[in-house]
């Protein structure tokens, strides 16, 4: 027997049967299995680029940054840009800020300048 759900944004109603439940599922379990391969290309992905000597961390954040909408990525770059200066971390030759060899500790004296 089919459920009456009454809508929020309407005074209609909608029929939940067991086929609308059945169908929702197998369409959930489709994206789980593509989600799953496409996580296995990803992962494929960064393992080919740490071999060809990039750096994981700086490649993910790069491309999150590459994904942002143009106003959204001025934001969070100026926003990077001052943690970093806080934090003393502006010292960095920025072509160079993910290189390990660049890495440096945040001293306490560092960390007092953010509180």
């Amino acid at each position: 027997m089919a459920k009456k759900l009454k809508s929020v944004n309407s005074d209609t109603t909608e029929m939940v049967t067991k086929k609308t439940i059945r169908d929702f599922v197998a369409d959930a379990d489709t994206i789980a299995s593509k989600t799953t391969k496409l996580g296995g290309d990803k992962s494929a992905l960064f393992t080919r680029a740490e071999k060809a000597g990039v750096n994981k961390q700086a490649l993910k954040t790069i491309i999150s940054i590459n994904n942002m909408e143009d106003g959204t990525r001025g934001d969070f770059l100026a926003a990077f840009d001052l943690y970093r200066g806080y934090l003393g971390l502006d010292d960095y030759d920025q072509g160079n800020m993910f290189d390990a060899s660049n890495e440096k500790k945040v001293t306490p004296e560092a960390k007092s300048k953010v509180a």
